[in-house]
């Protein structure tokens, strides 16, 4: 008896943090948007300070690979882990002044969005943006 209270404790808990990913997930991604345009000024202008903002995108898109891990949606957990690594490579190359190479994993980051957004993003009646 105590392990099956025991077990469903654990399953409403599972839930219960899914939930909590649930409501946190456009947080997330608010501040990726919001580096985004951040990172891809510092890179224009050739400022170190891409380094910072892509570092917020990387950790951003952590939790994102998280979120779809725990959902098995294989193809975006893919794509979240491909643009945490692409942020990241943005950061180490803009903090060592290789902006042609931060450039091009910028272009990398931008894509691996759009192809996510296509396949698991709809637009709202309203203008806002859901889950599919």
């Amino acid at each position: 008896m105590k392990m099956r209270i025991g077990l469903l404790l654990a399953v409403l808990s599972m839930g219960a943090l899914l939930g909590q990913d649930e409501a946190q997930f456009p947080g997330w991604m608010k501040t990726v948007g919001g580096n985004m345009g951040a990172t891809k000024k510092a890179l224009e202008a050739k400022s170190a300070d891409a380094a910072v903002s892509a570092q917020k995108v990387a950790d951003a898109f952590d939790k994102v690979h998280g979120f779809y891990k725990a959902k098995s949606v294989a193809d975006a957990e893919q794509g979240a882990a491909t643009a945490k690594a692409a942020a990241a490579d943005i950061a180490k190359f803009a903090q060592a002044g290789d902006f042609d190479k931060a450039s091009a994993a910028f272009g990398t980051l931008g894509g691996t969005c759009k192809g996510c957004h296509e396949a698991h993003r709809e637009k709202a009646a309203d203008g806002s943006y859901k889950m599919k």
